[in-house]
């Protein structure tokens, strides 16, 4: 793969970054706090923790052990953004999270190929596997937003607008709802995803996809705040360029590997290729006909799906979009505090997908209320106060964007009492912004439609 060297170095310096972001808040959203099964108990394991992880980044960097770095990188990633995805608050940070696991995958692949001297037909599979698993990723997100309300002109301007995601959203709301700006937004942020993602593929293609794709990036790193996101999706492209001549030489061999391991190598990759298309195909068939596979089948891609993971990215759907919530601290005298300002994109994943329950699952809250407790419980309030989260909705009317509270949750810690209130007439916690696919689904993981 051209420029490997210096894809690894850029893609550990934006890891690095991201680890530097996270680092604050590391100990409440990598442990406990966020996730009771967490093996981050204290500071003590924390700090060691996050030292090994910022090790491996440095590594990655600086030339220094970069397979064993790379492992380590990865499996980091692995454990806090997918693993305990479904346990955890974070959530695996979205796209913020999994994103950097993929290409920390990558690159441990990458490594152990330039370490046994692959041959031709083992380099061929991993460059076919990087451009396929990036291009659909890309295609995939693409055509969620087609597909989800983008082409009907509820998108990316929510977004735009947006507190939780918008780095101007102040300036932004200023403008008329229906600004063509933010319909050439739309069908940008649809059209050229799915270009650049199928340019990636198409090898003759790779280097004119990869110039697509950094500036798609780069055009959301001036406007959405989404943390190191958006640096590490720019530099990863720096691979399918034409060779730079930058980063050094590649990797030494250490080891000689037999051609039957090397032939295996190869086919093992084809096959977790192919293993990842149909996944995928069962996915869409779940979500967008409606239909299940015979259920040994079904049961079986669930699980692959799960596990690798395989999902259908949606990123910035407009049911994300058009809210988020301010948390208000009330004091034992009555009165509001100032409100708390969350500046770290994983505040922002974790209230959203919070309290995504109460549009997609009103009448479930079992699973809602024991999380919002946890997460009021970390706040680490002082005893008397309570919480209200406002849940604020974003709306167009008369060419302007409004926002309307449609209701309140108030949190009292010392009784354990969740209380719901909806306040707005009209709007209800799960009113749809537009129709389309967006759904309940059977279970989490699943995209199979409720029974």
């Amino acid at each position: 793969m051209a420029n490997y060297v210096l894809l690894r170095t850029l893609v550990g310096g934006a890891l690095l970054l991201e680890l530097v972001l996270i680092l604050p808040f590391a100990q409440r959203m990598l442990g406990r706090a966020w996730d009771p099964g967490s093996p981050l108990r204290g500071r003590g394991s924390t700090a060691a923790v996050v030292s090994l992880w910022v090790a491996a980044c440095l590594g990655l960097v600086f030339d220094v052990a970069t397979l064993a770095s790379a492992l380590v990188a990865w499996a980091m990633c692995r454990y806090f953004f997918v693993h305990v995805r479904f346990r955890s608050l974070l959530r695996g940070a979205g796209a913020v999270g999994f994103v950097p696991y993929m290409v920390a995958g990558h690159l441990v692949l990458w490594e152990l190929a330039f370490r046994v001297g692959a041959p031709p037909a083992v380099v061929s599979a991993l460059t076919w596997w990087f451009c396929i698993d990036f291009g659909l990723m890309l295609c995939c997100a693409a055509t969620s937003k087609l597909t989800m309300g983008y082409l009907a002109g509820h998108g990316v301007e929510l977004a735009l607008v947006n507190p939780f995601w918008g780095r101007w959203w102040r300036l932004l709301r200023r403008l008329p709802a229906n600004h063509q700006l933010f319909h050439l937004q739309n069908l940008g942020a649809g059209g050229v995803q799915l270009l650049a993602g199928v340019l990636v593929i198409i090898p003759a293609t790779r280097p004119v996809g990869a110039v697509l794709w950094m500036g798609m990036f780069a055009y959301i790193l001036a406007t959405l705040r989404l943390g190191a996101l958006p640096v590490i999706s720019m530099l990863i492209p720096v691979a399918l360029l034409p060779e730079l001549g930058l980063g050094g030489p590649p990797p030494v061999a250490l080891w000689s590997a037999p051609a039957w391991a090397m032939e295996l190598a190869a086919a093992v990759v084809w096959a977790w290729v192919a293993l990842h298309l149909a996944t995928k195909a069962v996915q869409y068939l779940n979500f967008y006909a409606n239909q299940a596979l015979p259920q040994p089948l079904q049961r079986a891609f669930d699980a692959v799906g799960g596990a690798l993971p395989v999902f259908i990215w949606r990123v910035f759907t407009a049911d994300v979009a058009s809210f988020y919530l301010r948390v208000e601290v009330v004091s034992p005298e009555g009165r509001t505090l100032e409100p708390l300002r969350f500046r770290h994109v994983g505040e922002s994943v974790a209230l959203s997908v919070l309290f995504g329950a109460l549009k997609y699952s009103p009448d479930q809250r079992q699973d809602f209320e024991p999380r919002l407790l946890r997460y009021t419980r970390a706040l680490q309030l002082p005893p008397g106060h309570t919480v209200r989260f406002v849940y604020l909705r974003l709306v167009k009317e008369e060419s302007r964007f409004v926002e309307r509270q449609v209701g309140h949750v108030h949190v009292d810690l010392a009784s354990e009492a969740v209380e719901v209130t909806r306040t707005d007439p009209v709007l209800d916690f799960d009113t749809p912004v537009a129709p389309g696919v967006v759904r309940p689904c059977r279970a989490l993981g699943s995209y199979l439609p409720e029974r």
